[in-house]
């Protein structure tokens, strides 16, 4: 099985971009949206709201059949075709805490999103700084079954992701960096022979 593991050098946003003169992760927390609901939402409409396209990345991970574990928000992998597993989630979709309804992300350009069942805030489906991972575990099982694994756009100074290759290695995989030309990567991906990548059970991995 192939796996890519992808990061915010092919996203349209990086946490280290800059809002209203601060780093996009310092907005990026639960204290945040906590404390300051409709700033977090504000920042959500003005920032994290791109109408973005797949990148000639995307549309190659996608023909190749490679699974896709990102660390990316802009759910651009799934737009693309593949299958993926967001380790921090995605700006496409917002939850309700309570009964767990889920809701586009459209509804925040109406200012305070509000469940039609029980009028709780709604919260956007993202893993924010304090929360835990919980697609960790899934993104493990996965990768722990790949013969190869594609880095590609990543740094991996961030846990629980850089963990992962440490993971992969030790179940035997090969490791491929893709770090300063993304060029290499669509090379790459063509020459691949696209062979069939084998699908994980429903009780193995849910994406």
């Amino acid at each position: 099985m192939l796996v890519a593991l992808t990061g915010s050098a092919i996203s349209p946003f990086s946490p280290f971009d800059m809002w209203e003169g601060r780093p996009l992760a310092a907005f990026l927390t639960r204290r945040f949206f906590n404390d300051d609901p409709v700033g977090f939402y504000r920042f959500y409409r003005e920032v994290l709201l791109q109408e973005t396209q797949p990148t000639p990345i995307h549309q190659a991970l996608a023909q190749s059949k490679a699974f896709v574990i990102t660390e990316n928000i802009d759910g651009l992998h799934r737009k693309a075709g593949s299958p993926t597993i967001e380790l921090f989630g995605s700006v496409n979709e917002l939850y309700c805490p309570d009964c767990h309804s889920r809701y586009p992300s459209f509804l925040v350009l109406d200012g305070l999103p509000l469940c039609s069942l029980c009028y709780q805030l709604l919260h956007p489906n993202l893993v924010l700084e304090g929360d835990p991972v919980p697609m960790f575990k899934v993104a493990s099982c996965l990768i722990a079954r790949a013969r190869e694994v594609l880095i590609i756009g990543s740094t991996l100074d961030m846990a629980p992701a850089s963990y992962l290759p440490i993971l992969a290695r030790s179940f035997g995989a090969k490791i491929t960096v893709f770090t300063r030309s993304l060029t290499q990567v669509l090379n790459y991906l063509t020459d691949l022979k696209g062979e069939p990548q084998p699908s994980p059970t429903s009780s193995e991995v849910k994406v």
